[in-house]
């Protein structure tokens, strides 16, 4: 276990660590992440980092796609539910071309061993929009089984009209169980969640916990909104056997 500054470590024997700690009070951009970890701990299982960590920026939404608004008369009691999940899974979601994001998509060092990662990120105002870039550690994670992954951020919870950005559906055929904390449903929250869950063919629990802006306690009106936010937009995304916790 490291606990402050970056400096040079010479690892030596301890390339064969199968779990390691490491907690850095200065920020650890996400691309040197990704290629220096997995060479100095190839034989990682458990992997615990806590770290600022300025992210990978995404392409944003063309100018010229808008969320589709309708001004129909719907019947309440016929099709009201169905019309509504249409319209914020399908309508208002914009894919990402895997040119667009093939940074993301074409990991050259892998963690091949590791099975658990949690990520205790503290997240400033710029990196708000490419939450979705943590995808990276995952495609660069094929066995992991479980993920944690506690949110430390000043963002504010997603608004209807705001579009949701997809990366194109990645293989996470291991990963079992899912774990947030001080999740505020935020924009970027949403798109990073909702391509792990359409991504992750076997996930058997997912564990919501809410929070207010920088992680701070929750009034039960603002629990109650991310809650349906949250709902909102896994529905029809999950499987119908994951099991779903909000705390």
């Amino acid at each position: 276990m490291y606990d402050g500054m970056r400096h040079p470590i010479d690892l030596g024997h301890a390339l064969v660590l199968k779990e390691a700690s490491l907690h850095f009070f200065g920020s650890v951009h996400l691309e040197d992440a990704l290629t220096t970890l997995p060479s100095m701990l190839p034989c990682v299982q458990s992997l615990s980092l806590d770290a600022y960590v300025p992210l990978t920026t995404l392409p944003s939404v063309p100018p010229c796609v808008q969320p589709l608004c309708l001004d129909v008369y719907v019947p309440l009691e016929v099709c009201c539910y169905t019309f509504e999940v249409i319209c914020n899974s399908l309508l208002n979601s914009f894919l990402l071309s895997p040119f667009q994001v093939s940074s993301l998509l074409k990991n050259t060092c892998k963690f091949s061993h590791l099975k658990y990662l949690q990520l205790k990120l503290r997240l400033y105002y710029h990196d708000l929009g490419n939450i979705l870039s943590l995808a990276s550690f995952l495609r660069a994670s094929p066995c992991i089984e479980k993920l944690e992954i506690h949110f430390n951020s000043y963002a504010l919870s997603h608004l209807y009209y705001q579009l949701i950005r997809r990366l194109p559906q990645g293989e996470y055929g291991y990963l079992k169980n899912m774990h947030i904390t001080g999740f505020v449903a935020s924009t970027g929250e949403l798109e990073f969640l909702l391509h792990v869950v359409e991504s992750a063919s076997i996930l058997e629990v997912l564990t919501i916990e809410a929070a207010g802006m920088l992680g701070k306690d929750i009034d039960y009106e603002g629990r109650l909104k991310v809650e349906e936010l949250t709902r909102r937009y896994l529905d029809g995304i999950m499987l119908r056997n994951t099991k779903l916790y909000m705390a």
